[in-house]
């Protein structure tokens, strides 16, 4: 048995439904009846999902928690505490799971990984013509840099995507989202947190799941420099740590060292997503101008941080405070 973690943070954010999320769910190349829901969200979702949920089906169980004052990270942690399956698989609520991602996740925590690390892409992202590459191009900028080198046959991994990671239930209860940070740097924090402690952490190529491309693109990318910079400060053993000491010109040199890696790190993406060589040349050539702009407006949050932090820190939970009412959530109720 497995447990699907779903937080409804995001939802509260007009990004996208717990609901889509379900219906993805429903349409796994993986045995329904051996999945447990647990959503967790405010009072008033948990309320809405009892009523729409009340038959779980085709799902074994359907479980609605609710929490005020809660943030995104907090959410995760009490859908974690609630799991009591050997596995537990996280997702958000604008989140889509591709058809193999239950499978693929049990099959690595089966093979005894304890953290099963997904990849993530954009809408459209198919790799099968030009604007879908665009589109894959930037999910390889902005979600790709999790796909470290190859050990063998497998990517090493660099980090882990809160929105796509499972656990084995008794490793994850070991671990925990940091929750005074708000919305951010938790995901970094607990990698770190399951590297300290010698857990068997995989990339899983075949945990897909897909994000709706839309207006919050930029911002998110000035939120990412805001993270660059702040998580560097929390854990300076992190890779090129020595940035830290650079005074005014660490935004400057991140951007060029991320930059530099852009490109390979585009190629691995484009590897472990399954495009033929063709597309990861064609994605390999995109991410050329894709990475002088996403990476400038990143140092763009990383200056605004270094003059502002307070204020900086203040817009990017403001980024992630709830906006949506539950009568927006809940139309059918």
């Amino acid at each position: 048995m497995i447990s699907v973690i779903i937080e409804g943070h995001n939802e509260t954010n007009n990004m996208g439904t717990a609901d889509d999320t379900i219906e993805a769910l429903k349409k796994q190349q993986f045995p329904q009846d051996q999945v447990n829901l647990i959503l967790v969200g405010t009072t008033a979702q948990a309320n809405v999902w009892r009523q729409r949920y009340a038959d779980s089906a085709p799902f074994a169980s359907m479980r609605a928690i609710g929490l005020d004052g809660g943030n995104y990270y907090s959410f995760k942690n009490i859908g974690i505490d609630a799991c009591l399956d050997e596995f537990a698989a996280m997702t958000d609520s604008d989140l889509l799971p591709d058809p193999g991602w239950l499978s693929a996740i049990v099959a690595a925590l089966s093979d005894g990984a304890d953290v099963s690390i997904g990849l993530s892409k954009f809408v459209g992202a198919n790799g099968d013509g030009p604007l879908s590459l665009f589109i894959l191009t930037l999910s390889a900028i902005s979600w790709g840099w999790i796909v470290g080198k190859k050990r063998g046959k497998d990517y090493i991994p660099n980090g882990l995507h809160s929105h796509n990671t499972a656990f084995r239930t008794a490793s994850a209860k070991r671990l925990r989202f940091p929750e005074d940070r708000g919305r951010t740097c938790g995901s970094m924090l607990l990698f770190q947190q399951a590297r300290a402690l010698g857990m068997d952490v995989r990339l899983t190529p075949g945990q897909i799941g897909t994000h709706a491309f839309n207006g919050d693109f930029i911002p998110f990318h000035i939120r990412v420099g805001y993270e660059i910079l702040v998580s560097r400060g929390l854990a300076p053993d992190l890779p090129n740590g020595w940035t830290t000491r650079t005074g005014i010109f660490e935004p400057i040199i991140c951007t060029v060292l991320h930059g530099l890696f852009d490109v390979p790190q585009a190629y691995r993406y484009a590897a472990a997503v399954g495009l033929n060589p063709l597309a990861q040349l064609a994605l390999v050539c995109c991410a050329i101008p894709c990475s002088v702009f996403l990476r400038s407006v990143q140092a763009a949050g990383m200056y605004a941080t270094m003059v502002a932090p307070a204020q900086m820190r203040k817009w990017v939970e403001q980024q992630a405070a709830p906006t949506a009412s539950v009568a927006e959530l809940s139309p059918s109720i």
